[in-house]
């Protein structure tokens, strides 16, 4: 072939692809942004940068041996800024927005936990309290 018919028809075409805009857009603008989107998700950790800590409340009111290990593995987690307070103190702060949840150890949980574990009755529960509007407004 010669070189001026094939230049005018990458001419024709470049010209049909670059009319089309909903082309142009899927072919350079759409995998720029899935790219950039991968890379910010899995860039890799920074040696240097401590990770964001998430401020938790514990309150203990069981004070067994068992709800002690909760919150020293709550407090033991580098992802986690927990401090202790009261029932009405953890309330209020979460209430208030200056932490983001609060994680409630009821009296009676220690002996509830043993018994359900080892004769299968019904199992304790946490409370966790967590203030919704926060978290939507985070999103």
């Amino acid at each position: 072939m010669l070189p001026t018919p094939v230049a005018a028809m990458v001419r024709k075409d470049l010209q049909l692809f670059f009319s089309d805009r909903r082309a142009v857009i899927m072919s350079f603008v759409v995998p720029i942004a899935i790219a950039s989107f991968f890379g910010s998700i899995f860039s890799g950790p920074n040696r240097s940068a401590e990770p964001v800590r998430i401020a938790v409340v514990v309150v203990d009111q069981d004070g067994s041996a068992i709800a002690g290990g909760i919150a020293a593995g709550l407090e033991a987690d580098r992802n986690l800024k927990v401090t202790r307070a009261t029932d009405g103190e953890a309330r209020d702060r979460v209430r208030r927005g200056s932490t983001s949840a609060a994680i409630v150890i009821p009296k009676g949980f220690g002996d509830a936990a043993g018994l359900a574990f080892f004769s299968g009755r019904q199992k304790p529960e946490l409370e966790v309290l967590f203030d919704r509007r926060a978290a939507w407004k985070r999103r």
